[in-house]
C-alpha cells in the first residue's frame, strides 16, 4: 500500500505518492474552502504531471555518447594535449620503438632546417616574430628521440619526446640567442612492416604519467673535459674585445657604454665554486657560479675601466667531438 506524502509549496497543496509521481493542487485559498475560485462542489481542481520513462531513457543515453566522445577526445593522439593513454593495445608484428621514432627524428633534423621562427609543420617557436628579424638559424643538438615514448590504439602509434634547440637571429638592434626544449607528439602509422609520420609534429603539455621522459646521460670520459670546454667559452666571449659581449656570453652593457676595442680580463677564476648538474630531461649539462670581469677602454674623454660581476648559468650539450657551450646567461 502506498504511502502518501503531501504538503503545501508558495501557496498550492504538493502530494507525493509511493510511485513519487507528484499531484500539484493548483487551487488556491485555505483549508475550509473559502475563496476557491474554478471549483465545483467544493472540491480542489488538481493536476498530476509524470516524467516519462522515455524521457529518461533519451537523457542517459545522451550522457553516456557525451561521455565517450569525451573520453575518446582525450584518448586520441591528434588531440595535441590528449592524455597519453597507457598501456594502449598490442603492437604490430616487428615494430619497435626504433623504428617508430625513425619518421619522427628525421622530421626533427628537418625542421631544425627552418629559417623561420614560427615554421610551420614543426613544433618549435621563437620569440622574434618573422617580419621583424632576420638570419633565423635553428640548432637540434643530441637525439631527439631519445627517451621518447609511445603507446598504439586503433592503428596508430602515439609517439611524445623531448627535443633540445636553439635559434639565434637578429633584430634591429642586437643578435638574439634562444634555448627552446620541445615537447613533441606525432602519429605514427604502420603500414606494411614500415613506420609512416601522419600529419606533421606537434607541440604538446603531455608528459606520461607513469615516469618522466628521461634521456641517456653523457658518459664520464665526456663530462670530465668539462672545466677545459667551459674555460674556453668563456675565453672566447672575452676576446670579442666588444661592449655587450657577444650572443651566447653574459648580455649585460657596460655603464653608457657600447663599442668595440674593449680589453677583458677575468678578475677571479669563474669556474672556482660551480654546481654541476645533469638536466636529464633534455639532455644537458647546466653549470652555475659566478664570474667577475674588468674592462679597459677609451672614450672621447680618453681611458676609461669599468666592471661586470655576477651568478651566470652555463648550458651545455654533447656533441659528435665532446661538448659544446650554447650559451653562458647571467642568472
Amino acid at each position: 500500500m502506498g504511502v502518501n506524502q503531501g504538503g503545501h509549496v508558495g501557496g498550492h497543496n504538493v502530494q507525493i505518492d509511493a510511485e513519487g509521481d507528484v499531484t500539484v493542487n493548483l487551487s488556491s485559498g485555505d483549508a475550509s474552502g473559502s475563496g476557491r475560485s474554478g471549483g465545483s462542489g467544493g472540491e480542489a481542481a488538481g493536476e498530476k504531471k509524470k516524467t516519462s520513462p522515455w524521457a529518461w531513457l533519451l537523457a542517459l543515453t545522451v550522457g553516456v555518447l557525451l561521455l565517450v566522445a569525451a573520453l575518446r577526445q582525450q584518448a586520441d593522439p591528434d588531440a595535441d594535449n590528449g592524455a597519453f593513454v597507457l598501456p594502449g593495445d598490442r603492437w604490430p608484428a616487428g615494430a619497435t620503438l626504433e623504428a617508430i621514432a625513425g619518421p619522427a627524428a628525421a622530421a626533427l633534423r628537418s625542421c631544425a632546417k627552418a629559417t623561420s621562427t614560427e615554421p610551420v609543420n614543426c613544433p618549435q617557436r621563437a620569440g622574434g616574430r618573422n617580419d621583424q628579424v632576420s638570419d633565423v638559424r635553428w640548432e637540434l643538438f643530441g637525439d631527439p628521440v631519445d627517451g621518447a615514448r609511445a603507446t598504439y590504439h586503433d592503428g596508430r602509434f602515439d609517439l611524445i619526446g623531448h627535443a633540445f634547440m636553439t635559434v639565434t637571429y637578429r633584430t634591429l638592434t642586437a643578435t638574439v640567442i634562444e634555448q627552446h626544449p620541445v615537447r613533441f607528439r606525432a602519429s605514427v602509422a604502420w603500414r606494411n612492416g614500415a613506420a609512416e609520420l601522419v600529419g606533421r609534429i606537434r607541440p604538446t603539455k603531455v608528459e606520461p604519467k607513469d615516469r618522466p621522459i628521461t634521456k641517456q646521460r653523457p658518459p664520464a670520459a665526456v663530462t670530465g673535459r668539462l672545466e677545459p670546454v667551459l674555460r674556453q667559452a668563456f675565453a672566447d666571449c672575452l676576446a670579442a674585445r666588444r661592449s655587450p659581449l657577444p650572443p651566447g656570453c653574459p648580455q649585460d652593457v657596460l655603464p653608457g657604454f657600447r663599442a668595440g676595442n674593449v680589453d677583458w680580463v677575468f678578475d677571479g677564476d669563474p669556474l672556482q665554486n660551480t654546481r654541476t648538474t645533469t638536466d636529464d630531461a633534455w639532455g644537458v649539462i647546466r653549470v652555475k657560479g659566478d664570474f667577475a670581469l674588468n674592462a679597459t677602454y677609451r672614450d672621447l674623454f680618453g681611458k676609461e675601466t669599468g666592471s661586470l660581476r655576477g651568478a651566470y648559468e652555463a648550458t651545455v650539450v654533447t656533441v659528435k667531438d665532446g661538448l659544446r657551450v650554447v650559451q653562458i646567461s647571467k642568472a
